[in-house]
């Protein structure tokens, strides 16, 4: 790691094309490393960088304003200002973390029309994520939580899974016309498949502290969709 928590990039090992994906999408800014970030946020953005870490590294339940004040480095009261209730606060910085993986998503399709490059690089923005201390996806996690978070919060869970799975299914049914991926089940439960594995792939490396074992899983699952040749 860089002076400070950042990650050095130039000592960062690229395990395939996922590592390429997110070396790709932090150069152009679609993954935020807000531990790195020069210039001063304002006050309600670094509340919400302080909840999604703590999010991600503790669940909802883990999160409490005094945690996020101390972070940030501000009383309690400023916290509630801007965030009145902590559903208020949670279900802005979900909506907020939906927006960046969307521009993710915005920033893959420009990389070309090639769907077996899509898939790798959708991976890799996952893969990202470990290398902020292990973190996982903040949707993923809150959806472990799901039947006891408060209903605007998970209806923004579930609207990022939508999301990810409409766009899966216009990349894998582009590769299936084209001849490039294999798509046996319908559109819909193999985009589940992607990222019910691809969040899998998080959960077990994040349990065995080992960042390769994210690369095994998720090249194996992309590359079960790829058709040789």
């Amino acid at each position: 790691m860089a002076g400070g928590g950042c990650p050095d990039r130039s000592a960062y090992k690229e395990s395939g094309a996922a590592a390429q994906g997110i070396a790709q999408a932090t150069r152009q800014g679609v993954v935020r490393d807000t531990e790195c970030m020069v210039s001063p946020l304002p006050t309600d953005q670094r509340i919400l960088d302080a909840a999604q870490q703590l999010m991600q590294a503790h669940g909802y339940h883990g999160v409490s304003y005094a945690a996020i004040a101390a972070q940030v480095g501000i009383r309690k009261a400023s916290v509630f200002h801007h965030f009145p209730t902590k559903e208020d606060l949670v279900r802005a910085a979900v909506a907020r973390y939906r927006g960046t993986l969307r521009a993710g998503l915005a920033a893959i399709d420009e990389t070309g029309d090639d769907p077996r490059v899509k898939l790798e690089r959708y991976a890799g923005l996952y893969r990202g994520l470990l290398e902020r201390r292990g973190h996982m996806c903040l949707c993923g996690l809150l959806a472990a939580e799901a039947t006891t978070l408060p209903e605007p919060v998970r209806s923004e869970v579930r609207a990022y899974f939508t999301e990810h799975e409409a766009w899966l299914g216009e990349v894998l049914a582009a590769g299936r016309a084209a001849g490039l991926l294999r798509v046996d089940e319908p559109l819909t439960a193999a985009a589940a498949l992607v990222i019910a594995g691809i969040e899998g792939a998080l959960l077990v490396a994040r349990a065995h502290a080992d960042d390769a074992r994210f690369d095994a899983v998720a090249g194996h699952l992309v590359s079960t969709f790829r058709i040789s040749g």
